[in-house]
């Protein structure tokens, strides 16, 4: 199981905090709108994950537009 990661940077809370709604709408819009390959969704969100745990905030930041990008 994964813990939890916090951040102190108020910048990135903020910006996540005015988007959140947006991706989460967009996300839900792209799976009832597309055929989504969920094997490929799980291993970019295991990617994910593991980029956080490792503290590499460029492949993070890489791997989340990589992932969003497809859905918006």
């Amino acid at each position: 199981m994964w813990e939890p990661v916090s951040t102190e940077n108020s910048k990135l809370l903020s910006l996540f905090d005015s988007l959140s709604d947006m991706l989460f709408l967009s996300i839900r819009y792209a799976y009832q709108h597309t055929q989504m390959a969920r094997p490929q969704n799980l291993d970019e969100h295991r990617a994910i994950l593991d980029a956080v745990r490792a503290q590499d905030h460029g492949q993070v930041q890489n791997l989340l537009f990589s992932h969003y990008d497809k859905h918006l």
